[in-house]
């Protein structure tokens, strides 16, 4: 009997439904389209090694092997608040960027993944700050408050957008670890982050969407939340910051697939 082509093959995999075989990087058939381009940082005329993004952030690399580093937040100061120009998501030259490059899609042979890049905390910090926004949260909620209504809102837009086209999957990621230990509390992660994750994943699994969700790091703390707010797909589970990959196997099984948790990093 012949096995199931790739784009057959990875949705029983997801579902815990016994795929002919695991999906891999050759049998991975997914096309990957993020709203903003192919480097959705790349917005605003710059230079490899400096530019800003849509939302006014300036990145600079300074280090060959490290990805390029936010050195100017805009909203650092929150009293530029009421002047900040945010992005809007349906703003007509992106849309219409988006739709030239779905029409060049092929998806009889692929699913259709479509990004929410920086979907929240990472957007957040990249903002205020990341000092700031830790100090926002533990001690001035409303402010911090207003800063991820702000970006859900603008997520929760995208989305609606995204849907118009019908996509497989919605790709969202935010790091939330660092090598030994989660950026945020769980609580502070409950208060802030979990609830306005839930209102973006439910729009997308009431209209029969899959979410794969990104974080790097450790998030063994965060496993239960991730499973409660709906997503099937975990990324990339990095093993030597989750050493206990059984056991994280265990918590997820039948609940959420994962997608990694092969060592790459460097020594």
């Amino acid at each position: 009997m012949p096995e199931l082509q790739p784009k057959e093959n990875y949705l029983p995999a997801v579902r815990f439904q016994e795929p002919d075989y695991v999906p891999n990087g050759r049998h991975l058939p997914i096309a990957a389209l993020g709203y903003y381009g192919v480097n959705p940082e790349d917005n605003r005329p710059g230079n490899a090694q400096s530019w800003w993004d849509f939302w006014g952030v300036g990145h600079e690399k300074s280090l060959e092997e490290v990805m390029p580093m936010p050195k100017h937040n805009p909203l650092a100061d929150l009293a530029a608040g009421d002047s900040y120009c945010s992005p809007a998501p349906d703003d007509p030259e992106r849309v219409q960027s988006l739709r030239e490059r779905l029409a060049r899609g092929d998806r009889r042979e692929a699913l259709l993944s479509l990004s929410h890049r920086n979907t929240l905390f990472e957007r957040a910090w990249k903002l205020v700050g990341m000092e700031n926004l830790l100090m926002l949260m533990a001690s001035e909620p409303e402010k911090a408050d207003w800063i991820f209504d702000h970006i859900i809102d603008f997520q929760l837009g995208m989305a609606r957008i995204y849907l118009q086209f019908k996509p497989d999957i919605a790709f969202l990621g935010d790091d939330v670890g660092t090598q030994r230990a989660t950026l945020v509390s769980p609580a502070l992660y409950r208060r802030y982050i979990k609830p306005r994750y839930a209102r973006l994943i439910a729009l997308y699994k009431d209209a029969g969407v899959l979410v794969t969700y990104h974080s790097c790091g450790h998030v063994m703390p965060l496993l239960t939340d991730f499973m409660e707010l709906g997503i099937d797909v975990l990324n990339p589970v990095q093993a030597r910051a989750n050493p206990d990959l059984p056991l994280l196997r265990e918590i997820t099984v039948g609940r959420m697939a994962l997608w990694g948790g092969v060592d790459t990093q460097k020594p």
